[in-house]
């Protein structure tokens, strides 16, 4: 498993979103650990790895949390995790 971290001052809590391919289809799904919201839906991985670089970015800046993109590969298994820390 790969690890990338962009370096910043650390910040409160910790924030997970993870990248998993579909079940049932060819999409791929965005989901923040412990949110009531339904998973986003994509058409390609790399859409929805953009997405939630977006999402960890805006919610370590916002909410000064430390965020981690867990990118998952075709079969489910962790592939690559992204860390993301506040200013």
């Amino acid at each position: 498993m790969q690890r990338r971290s962009t370096q910043r001052q650390s910040g409160e809590g910790k924030v997970f979103i993870h990248v998993t391919p579909s079940k049932n289809d060819s999409k791929w799904h965005v989901k923040e650990i412990g949110s009531k919201d339904e998973p986003r839906v994509y058409d390609t991985k790399e859409q929805a790895v953009k997405e939630a670089e977006r999402d960890a970015r805006e919610k370590s800046a916002r909410e000064d949390v430390k965020s981690h993109v867990v990118i998952h590969d075709e079969h489910g298994k962790f592939e690559v995790v992204e860390n993301f820390e506040s200013h």
